[in-house]
């Protein structure tokens, strides 16, 4: 006896509308594949600057993502035109869970790595602004775009030689920070010096001119929404779609086939998503008699025999990918 889950009856019509709706997660998957190609561009137009301090850091992690995601959604276009329903259903279902492990896995990789280097390589940067010209001016831009100061806060220039200035060891003027800290917006001229020190007309926690947060969390924070919105979703949203087409798929599948057992794939069947010990001499005793008339005057003529019946199972059998041979 035959056991199918989750099944529903579905017209012509119905499988027609399910196929509409897998086309167009086709469009969704070419919308993202253009998504990542144009994050990945702006990915080295916004954050070059900084990436560019990192010597030490593997980007290859973001571009195999990028590649990875661009891959399912041209495959997706390309592949399930030019295979049988069972095995694009078998490929789909590996897609999916092999890409997800995949995916979480490099995620989760690079984010460990990314934090541990970028806050060695900022504070390597750091103790190379006074000998480095070139990092100098990286460093220098790199706070003014991200409008931050220091690694972690503006404290990490008091405690580095980065001028040569024979006052730097006095106490009066040892709390100083670069020229690229000073906050443009700020009303008041920007005091590089003695920042944190409260006079007679400043008050730090009132007038302080300098940005106040440290690059590596402002870079983090911008960086990983980045992430976030340019890679992850889009990645997301491909997954949701390929979901979608499995299920989608299976139940169509399904359902020609079991119309197919009627005699004729334009017949109104059930579909199911799971299904155990489908047999042809299942078939009337899974379809209420009303149907069966209804579906014979639709048909117009039945099989005359049950062999002829079993040759029309057993030819689109192959077309559908299935194993389910009647004999």
């Amino acid at each position: 006896m035959a056991k199918r889950l989750l099944k529903f009856w579905m017209s012509e019509q119905a499988r027609q509308t399910i196929l509409w709706v897998i086309m167009s997660t086709c469009l969704i998957n070419i919308c993202t594949f253009l998504v990542l190609l144009v994050k990945g561009i702006l990915l080295f137009y916004y954050f070059g600057m900084v990436l560019d301090l990192m010597k030490n850091i593997n980007m290859k992690y973001v571009t195999q993502l990028m590649i990875y995601g661009e891959f399912l959604s041209c495959w997706m276009n390309t592949y399930i035109t030019n295979r049988k329903a069972g095995n694009v259903l078998m490929y789909l279902f590996h897609f999916i869970c092999i890409g997800l492990f995949i995916f979480s896995g490099m995620i989760h990789s690079y984010s460990i790595a990314y934090n541990r280097i970028m806050n060695a390589t900022l504070q390597t940067t750091l103790r190379e602004y006074l000998s480095l010209p070139n990092t100098k001016e990286k460093f220098d831009n790199l706070q003014q775009y991200f409008e931050c100061c220091g690694v972690k806060r503006p404290n990490d220039w008091f405690k580095e030689k980065w001028i040569v200035d024979p006052y730097k060891e006095k106490k009066w003027d040892r709390q100083r920070v670069p020229f690229s800290c000073c906050d443009p917006l700020s009303p008041r001229p920007c005091q590089m010096t003695n920042v944190y020190e409260t006079s007679e007309n400043y008050n730090p926690k009132k007038d302080l001119t300098i940005f106040d947060k440290g690059c590596l969390d402002v870079f983090s924070q911008q960086y990983w929404a980045f992430i976030f919105w340019g890679l992850s979703f889009p990645l997301c949203v491909l997954y949701g779609s390929l979901f979608i087409m499995l299920i989608g798929l299976r139940y169509v599948s399904t359902s020609t086939y079991e119309a197919i057992k009627l005699g004729y794939a334009g017949l109104d069947s059930y579909g199911y998503l799971l299904g155990v010990g489908v047999y042809a001499e299942d078939i009337e005793q899974n379809i209420p008699k009303s149907v069966l008339e209804k579906q014979s005057k639709r048909l117009g003529k039945r099989a005359q025999d049950k062999k002829d019946l079993k040759d029309w199972i057993n030819k689109w059998d192959l077309v559908l990918g299935y194993n389910y041979h009647f004999y």
